[in-house]
Protein backbone atom coordinates (compact mmCIF):
# COMPACT_ATOMS: atom_id res chain seq x y z
CA UNK A 1 0.00 0.00 0.00
CA UNK A 2 1.47 3.38 -1.04
CA UNK A 3 0.56 6.33 1.20
CA UNK A 4 2.56 9.51 0.69
CA UNK A 5 1.53 11.03 4.03
CA UNK A 6 -0.66 10.46 7.07
CA UNK A 7 -3.71 11.97 5.35
CA UNK A 8 -3.38 9.46 2.51
CA UNK A 9 -3.09 6.60 4.99
CA UNK A 10 -6.18 7.68 6.93
CA UNK A 11 -8.18 8.18 3.71
CA UNK A 12 -7.25 4.74 2.43
CA UNK A 13 -7.84 2.87 5.68
CA UNK A 14 -11.23 4.55 6.17
CA UNK A 15 -12.51 2.79 3.05
CA UNK A 16 -12.52 -0.55 4.88
CA UNK A 17 -15.03 0.38 7.62
CA UNK A 18 -17.02 2.49 5.16
CA UNK A 19 -17.76 -0.36 2.75
CA UNK A 20 -18.01 -2.82 5.63
CA UNK A 21 -20.77 -0.72 7.21
CA UNK A 22 -22.47 0.14 3.90
CA UNK A 23 -22.96 -3.20 2.15
CA UNK A 24 -24.24 -2.81 -1.37
CA UNK A 25 -22.85 0.69 -1.86
CA UNK A 26 -20.88 1.26 -5.03
CA UNK A 27 -17.89 3.51 -5.69
CA UNK A 28 -19.98 6.35 -7.11
CA UNK A 29 -22.13 6.50 -3.98
CA UNK A 30 -19.04 6.37 -1.79
CA UNK A 31 -17.48 9.23 -3.75
CA UNK A 32 -20.45 11.46 -2.93
CA UNK A 33 -20.39 10.56 0.78
CA UNK A 34 -16.63 10.80 1.22
CA UNK A 35 -15.99 13.76 -1.07
CA UNK A 36 -13.46 11.87 -3.21
CA UNK A 37 -13.14 11.17 -6.91
CA UNK A 38 -14.37 7.68 -7.94
CA UNK A 39 -11.03 6.95 -9.66
CA UNK A 40 -9.18 7.79 -6.43
CA UNK A 41 -11.36 5.38 -4.46
CA UNK A 42 -10.68 2.57 -6.94
CA UNK A 43 -6.93 3.20 -6.70
CA UNK A 44 -7.09 3.25 -2.90
CA UNK A 45 -9.04 -0.01 -2.79
CA UNK A 46 -6.56 -1.67 -5.11
CA UNK A 47 -3.70 -0.55 -2.86
CA UNK A 48 -5.43 -2.14 0.14
CA UNK A 49 -5.64 -5.56 -1.47
CA UNK A 50 -3.31 -8.02 0.30
CA UNK A 51 -2.13 -5.49 2.90
CA UNK A 52 -2.34 -6.37 6.54
CA UNK A 53 -0.59 -7.02 9.85
CA UNK A 54 3.05 -8.08 10.28
CA UNK A 55 3.57 -11.70 9.34
CA UNK A 56 1.74 -11.31 6.04
CA UNK A 57 0.14 -14.73 6.37
CA UNK A 58 -3.26 -15.25 4.71
CA UNK A 59 -5.06 -14.70 8.02
CA UNK A 60 -3.19 -11.41 8.54
CA UNK A 61 -4.27 -9.76 5.29
CA UNK A 62 -7.14 -7.50 4.29
CA UNK A 63 -9.17 -9.49 1.78
CA UNK A 64 -11.73 -8.29 -0.71
CA UNK A 65 -13.19 -9.11 -4.06
CA UNK A 66 -11.64 -7.23 -6.95
CA UNK A 67 -13.20 -3.74 -6.68
CA UNK A 68 -15.13 -2.24 -9.58
CA UNK A 69 -17.13 0.96 -9.92
CA UNK A 70 -20.34 -1.06 -9.49
CA UNK A 71 -19.31 -3.47 -6.74
CA UNK A 72 -17.14 -3.47 -3.61
CA UNK A 73 -17.14 -6.35 -1.13
CA UNK A 74 -14.81 -6.55 1.90
CA UNK A 75 -14.27 -10.16 2.99
CA UNK A 76 -11.78 -9.68 5.84
CA UNK A 77 -11.31 -6.27 7.50
CA UNK A 78 -8.68 -7.29 10.10
CA UNK A 79 -10.70 -5.58 12.82
CA UNK A 80 -10.76 -2.20 11.07
CA UNK A 81 -14.53 -1.80 11.26
CA UNK A 82 -14.64 1.70 12.71
CA UNK A 83 -13.72 4.86 10.78
CA UNK A 84 -10.61 6.82 11.72
CA UNK A 85 -12.45 9.97 10.66
CA UNK A 86 -16.03 11.10 10.45
CA UNK A 87 -17.78 10.99 7.09
CA UNK A 88 -19.10 14.27 5.68
CA UNK A 89 -22.65 13.53 6.89
CA UNK A 90 -21.43 12.47 10.34
CA UNK A 91 -19.30 15.60 10.65
CA UNK A 92 -22.25 17.73 9.55
CA UNK A 93 -24.54 16.18 12.15
CA UNK A 94 -21.93 16.68 14.88
CA UNK A 95 -21.36 20.30 13.86
CA UNK A 96 -25.11 20.89 13.92
CA UNK A 97 -25.27 19.71 17.55
CA UNK A 98 -22.18 21.68 18.60
CA UNK A 99 -23.48 24.93 17.15
CA UNK A 100 -26.81 24.45 18.90
CA UNK A 101 -24.87 24.01 22.15
CA UNK A 102 -22.95 27.21 21.43
CA UNK A 103 -26.25 29.08 21.78
CA UNK A 104 -27.01 27.61 25.23
CA UNK A 105 -26.01 30.01 28.06
CA UNK A 106 -24.42 28.90 31.33
CA UNK A 107 -22.42 25.87 30.16
CA UNK A 108 -19.43 24.99 32.36
CA UNK A 109 -16.94 24.55 29.49
CA UNK A 110 -18.18 26.62 26.54
CA UNK A 111 -14.62 27.02 25.25
CA UNK A 112 -14.39 23.26 24.59
CA UNK A 113 -17.56 23.35 22.48
CA UNK A 114 -16.43 26.45 20.61
CA UNK A 115 -13.01 24.91 19.93
CA UNK A 116 -14.47 21.63 18.64
CA UNK A 117 -16.96 23.47 16.39
CA UNK A 118 -14.19 25.72 15.04
CA UNK A 119 -12.03 22.71 14.14
CA UNK A 120 -14.92 21.07 12.29
CA UNK A 121 -15.68 24.28 10.39
CA UNK A 122 -12.04 24.63 9.41
CA UNK A 123 -11.86 21.04 8.16
CA UNK A 124 -15.18 21.14 6.30
CA UNK A 125 -14.69 24.60 4.79
CA UNK A 126 -17.63 25.66 2.58
CA UNK A 127 -19.55 22.51 3.43
CA UNK A 128 -19.76 23.74 7.03
CA UNK A 129 -21.52 26.90 5.84
CA UNK A 130 -24.04 24.73 4.05
CA UNK A 131 -24.81 22.77 7.18
CA UNK A 132 -25.06 25.55 9.72
CA UNK A 133 -24.54 29.26 10.20
CA UNK A 134 -23.12 29.71 13.67
CA UNK A 135 -24.27 33.33 13.96
CA UNK A 136 -27.93 32.38 13.62
CA UNK A 137 -30.32 32.82 16.52
CA UNK A 138 -32.01 29.43 16.61
CA UNK A 139 -35.36 28.50 18.01
CA UNK A 140 -34.95 26.47 21.19
CA UNK A 141 -38.15 24.57 20.43
CA UNK A 142 -36.90 22.99 17.20
CA UNK A 143 -37.83 19.32 17.12
CA UNK A 144 -34.48 17.58 17.43
CA UNK A 145 -36.13 14.24 16.64
CA UNK A 146 -36.92 15.51 13.14
CA UNK A 147 -33.27 16.46 12.64
CA UNK A 148 -32.14 13.09 13.97
CA UNK A 149 -34.44 11.15 11.62
CA UNK A 150 -33.49 13.27 8.61
CA UNK A 151 -29.77 12.90 9.36
CA UNK A 152 -30.21 9.14 9.66
CA UNK A 153 -31.93 9.03 6.27
CA UNK A 154 -29.16 11.14 4.71
CA UNK A 155 -26.51 8.85 6.18
CA UNK A 156 -28.28 5.78 4.75
CA UNK A 157 -29.11 7.67 1.53
CA UNK A 158 -32.81 6.86 1.78
CA UNK A 159 -35.86 8.85 0.72
CA UNK A 160 -38.29 10.10 3.35
CA UNK A 161 -41.89 11.21 3.68
CA UNK A 162 -43.18 13.80 6.13
CA UNK A 163 -46.11 16.05 6.83
CA UNK A 164 -45.41 19.70 6.03
CA UNK A 165 -47.32 22.83 7.01
CA UNK A 166 -46.89 25.36 4.22
CA UNK A 167 -47.47 28.98 5.17
CA UNK A 168 -47.47 30.10 1.55
CA UNK A 169 -50.34 27.84 0.48
CA UNK A 170 -51.91 27.72 3.97
CA UNK A 171 -52.14 23.95 3.75
CA UNK A 172 -50.79 20.76 5.31
CA UNK A 173 -49.69 17.99 2.97
CA UNK A 174 -47.50 14.89 2.82
CA UNK A 175 -44.22 15.35 0.98
CA UNK A 176 -41.99 12.66 -0.53
CA UNK A 177 -38.40 13.84 -0.87
CA UNK A 178 -34.77 12.84 -1.19
CA UNK A 179 -33.04 14.63 1.73
CA UNK A 180 -29.69 16.20 0.83
CA UNK A 181 -28.67 18.55 3.65
CA UNK A 182 -29.81 20.67 6.57
CA UNK A 183 -28.78 24.30 6.63
CA UNK A 184 -29.44 27.50 8.55
CA UNK A 185 -30.57 30.76 6.97
CA UNK A 186 -31.47 33.95 8.82
CA UNK A 187 -32.09 32.15 12.10
CA UNK A 188 -34.12 29.21 10.74
CA UNK A 189 -33.20 25.62 10.01
CA UNK A 190 -34.16 24.23 6.60
CA UNK A 191 -34.05 20.87 4.87
CA UNK A 192 -32.84 21.04 1.27
CA UNK A 193 -34.18 18.12 -0.73
CA UNK A 194 -35.24 16.87 -4.13
CA UNK A 195 -39.05 16.69 -4.16
CA UNK A 196 -40.32 13.93 -6.39
CA UNK A 197 -43.73 15.42 -7.17
CA UNK A 198 -42.35 18.86 -8.05
CA UNK A 199 -39.34 17.31 -9.83
CA UNK A 200 -37.15 20.05 -8.44
CA UNK A 201 -35.09 21.04 -5.41
CA UNK A 202 -37.03 22.51 -2.50
CA UNK A 203 -36.30 23.98 0.92
CA UNK A 204 -38.50 23.04 3.90
CA UNK A 205 -38.42 24.75 7.27
CA UNK A 206 -37.60 22.15 9.89
CA UNK A 207 -40.03 23.52 12.48
CA UNK A 208 -42.91 22.92 10.04
CA UNK A 209 -42.01 19.25 9.51
CA UNK A 210 -43.44 16.35 11.49
CA UNK A 211 -44.26 12.66 11.11
CA UNK A 212 -40.98 11.84 9.36
CA UNK A 213 -40.75 8.32 7.94
CA UNK A 214 -37.73 6.78 6.24
CA UNK A 215 -38.55 4.67 3.19
CA UNK A 216 -36.57 1.86 1.58
CA UNK A 217 -36.21 3.83 -1.66
CA UNK A 218 -32.66 4.97 -2.36
CA UNK A 219 -31.68 8.55 -3.16
CA UNK A 220 -30.84 9.08 -6.83
CA UNK A 221 -27.05 9.72 -6.98
CA UNK A 222 -27.62 12.27 -9.77
CA UNK A 223 -29.64 14.46 -7.41
CA UNK A 224 -26.77 14.64 -4.92
CA UNK A 225 -24.51 16.31 -7.47
CA UNK A 226 -26.47 19.58 -7.52
CA UNK A 227 -24.61 22.67 -6.36
CA UNK A 228 -26.02 24.34 -3.26
CA UNK A 229 -25.31 28.03 -2.70
CA UNK A 230 -25.45 28.85 1.05
CA UNK A 231 -25.66 32.58 0.23
CA UNK A 232 -28.67 32.06 -2.04
CA UNK A 233 -30.41 28.89 -0.79
CA UNK A 234 -33.79 29.74 -2.37
CA UNK A 235 -32.38 30.67 -5.77
CA UNK A 236 -33.61 34.26 -5.64
CA UNK A 237 -30.58 35.41 -7.64
CA UNK A 238 -32.06 33.61 -10.66
CA UNK A 239 -35.35 35.51 -10.38
CA UNK A 240 -35.37 38.56 -12.62
CA UNK A 241 -38.79 39.97 -11.65
CA UNK A 242 -39.08 41.74 -8.29
CA UNK A 243 -42.12 43.57 -6.98
CA UNK A 244 -42.00 46.82 -5.04
CA UNK A 245 -44.51 46.77 -2.19
CA UNK A 246 -45.38 48.71 0.95
CA UNK A 247 -46.22 46.97 4.22
CA UNK A 248 -48.23 48.22 7.16
CA UNK A 249 -46.03 48.78 10.25
CA UNK A 250 -47.96 46.21 12.30
CA UNK A 251 -47.39 43.57 9.57
CA UNK A 252 -43.60 43.63 9.34
CA UNK A 253 -43.63 40.20 10.99
CA UNK A 254 -44.54 38.84 7.56
CA UNK A 255 -40.89 39.21 6.53
CA UNK A 256 -40.20 36.35 8.94
CA UNK A 257 -42.41 33.96 6.95
CA UNK A 258 -42.23 35.16 3.34
CA UNK A 259 -39.31 36.26 1.11
CA UNK A 260 -39.72 39.94 1.87
CA UNK A 261 -36.76 42.34 1.97
CA UNK A 262 -37.74 45.24 4.19
CA UNK A 263 -36.51 48.71 3.27
CA UNK A 264 -36.85 52.15 4.81
CA UNK A 265 -39.86 53.47 6.65
CA UNK A 266 -41.90 56.07 4.79
CA UNK A 267 -43.36 59.29 6.15
CA UNK A 268 -46.82 57.65 6.30
CA UNK A 269 -45.47 54.92 8.60
CA UNK A 270 -45.50 52.13 6.02
CA UNK A 271 -42.36 50.19 5.11
CA UNK A 272 -40.99 49.91 1.61
CA UNK A 273 -40.06 46.33 0.65
CA UNK A 274 -39.27 44.03 -2.25
CA UNK A 275 -40.49 40.54 -3.07
CA UNK A 276 -39.21 38.10 -5.72
CA UNK A 277 -41.90 37.03 -8.16
CA UNK A 278 -41.18 33.47 -9.19
CA UNK A 279 -44.75 32.59 -10.09
CA UNK A 280 -47.20 35.41 -10.76
CA UNK A 281 -50.23 33.34 -9.83
CA UNK A 282 -48.90 32.71 -6.33
CA UNK A 283 -47.82 36.33 -5.91
CA UNK A 284 -51.26 37.63 -6.92
CA UNK A 285 -52.96 35.24 -4.49
CA UNK A 286 -50.60 36.47 -1.79
CA UNK A 287 -51.51 40.12 -2.48
CA UNK A 288 -55.24 39.43 -2.57
CA UNK A 289 -55.10 37.43 0.66
CA UNK A 290 -53.10 40.14 2.44
CA UNK A 291 -54.66 43.23 0.87
CA UNK A 292 -55.06 44.85 4.30
CA UNK A 293 -51.33 44.46 5.01
CA UNK A 294 -49.45 44.64 1.70
CA UNK A 295 -49.90 46.84 -1.38
CA UNK A 296 -47.99 46.67 -4.64
CA UNK A 297 -46.52 49.92 -6.00
CA UNK A 298 -44.33 48.73 -8.89
CA UNK A 299 -43.09 47.98 -11.43
CA UNK A 300 -45.77 49.40 -13.72
CA UNK A 301 -46.22 46.25 -15.84
CA UNK A 302 -46.77 44.10 -12.76
CA UNK A 303 -49.00 46.74 -11.16
CA UNK A 304 -51.24 46.91 -14.23
CA UNK A 305 -51.46 43.13 -14.52
CA UNK A 306 -52.42 42.78 -10.86
CA UNK A 307 -55.06 45.52 -11.14
CA UNK A 308 -56.70 43.53 -13.93
CA UNK A 309 -56.61 40.30 -11.88
CA UNK A 310 -58.08 42.11 -8.88
CA UNK A 311 -60.91 43.50 -11.01
CA UNK A 312 -61.65 40.00 -12.35
CA UNK A 313 -61.74 38.63 -8.80
CA UNK A 314 -64.19 41.35 -7.68
CA UNK A 315 -66.33 40.72 -10.74
CA UNK A 316 -66.77 37.11 -9.69
CA UNK A 317 -68.40 38.28 -6.46
CA UNK A 318 -70.66 40.71 -8.28
CA UNK A 319 -71.80 38.01 -10.73
CA UNK A 320 -72.66 35.60 -7.91
CA UNK A 321 -75.41 36.96 -5.65
CA UNK A 322 -74.75 34.23 -3.04
CA UNK A 323 -71.40 35.86 -2.32
CA UNK A 324 -72.98 39.25 -1.67
CA UNK A 325 -73.72 40.12 1.94
CA UNK A 326 -77.45 40.32 2.62
CA UNK A 327 -78.80 43.58 4.02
Amino acid sequence: MRAHNLDDLVRILNLIPYFRNHPGYNVLEAAVDLGEEPRQIIEDLQSLHCCGRPGMLPDDLVDMEKPTYQHVHIIEDQGMNKPLRLTRVEAAALLLILEQLEQVPGLETPEAITSAAHKLRTIMGLKAQVVFNSTADHDENIDTMVIKLVNQAMEERKQITFRYASVRSDSVSTRHVEPLLIYSYEGQLYLWAWENQAENYRSFRVDRIDQVHKTELAVDPLHTKATFDPDDPFGFSHITLWADVVIQPEATWMAHYWPIKLGKRRSDGQYEAQMPVGKKEWFYRFLLGNADRVSIIGPETLLADFAQRRAEALACYEDNPSNTAKG
